[in-house]
């Protein structure tokens, strides 16, 4: 599979090992098995208990990726770390992430706490709250995740979609994509610049062919599987 899905396998072995960590790391005792590569061996991993790498920025990214894999158990375990085991990290982050942890682990619960942590988040990437993240960082990559997830969540598709392209727009334009900027966003997942910009570019273009006046769809689901982008991602993963 490795030969023939690369990028693939990548996603999927990255996936594995985040959520890996997070499972051994909030387990009560070991060892704690975990599959992990692409024959599906399983790990035997030691409870290790808080660790300065099982931070709010780690466990986003491993949330992002149980989601794009579609691991339906692995971030049913994810949503269970408690947020003061992240915060056990030691790790600086501005507060409104652990605010945006919340409101994922809510919404994967069905919780309605989900719209109070999400209000708690978006007041918390304001310039005068953060006290971490610079102003641009903050507003033109941090901040847009939370915004499409309102959307998303709203099933706004006219707004998801302008949003989306303002995202994408300013993420490939960010000094951060460019390289002036050593610091990795939380969530984020690094490939090489040139790839990075390739990928980029197609997935403006494509947010930008989505309708401006998208159909309303009783579930979000039917917007995904008729969206561009979605198919735009398939293509790149094949």
């Amino acid at each position: 599979m490795a030969a023939e899905f690369p990028t693939w396998e990548a996603w999927v072995t990255a996936m594995q090992v985040g959520s890996a960590l997070f499972i051994s790391g909030t387990a009560a005792e070991g060892p704690v098995p975990c599959r992990i590569g692409g024959t599906g061996e399983v790990k035997n991993l030691p409870a290790t208990g808080p660790q300065d790498y099982l931070h709010a920025g780690d466990w986003l990214t491993s949330f992002y990726l149980a989601t794009i894999c579609r691991e339906n158990e692995r971030l049913n375990q994810l949503a269970q770390v408690l947020i003061s085991s992240l915060r056990e990290s030691g790790a600086e982050f501005d507060e409104y992430i652990y605010a945006w942890v919340e409101t994922l682990q809510n919404a994967w619960f069905r919780r309605r706490e989900a719209w109070d942590t999400l209000v708690t988040a978006v007041n918390g990437t304001a310039p005068e709250s953060a006290q971490v993240a610079g102003k641009e960082l903050m507003l033109k990559i941090l901040y847009p995740p939370l915004e499409l997830f309102h959307r998303y969540q709203r099933q706004d598709a006219e707004k998801f979609n302008a949003a989306l392209v303002d995202a994408l727009t300013d993420l490939r334009n960010s000094r951060t994509l460019s390289g002036e900027c050593d610091y990795t966003p939380p969530g984020s997942v690094d490939p090489d610049r040139r790839s990075r910009q390739v990928l980029w570019n197609k997935l403006v273009e494509a947010a930008k062919a989505l309708p401006r006046n998208g159909p309303s769809h009783r579930h979000a689901a039917v917007t995904a599987r008729r969206n561009p982008l979605i198919n735009l991602f398939d293509r790149y993963q094949r």
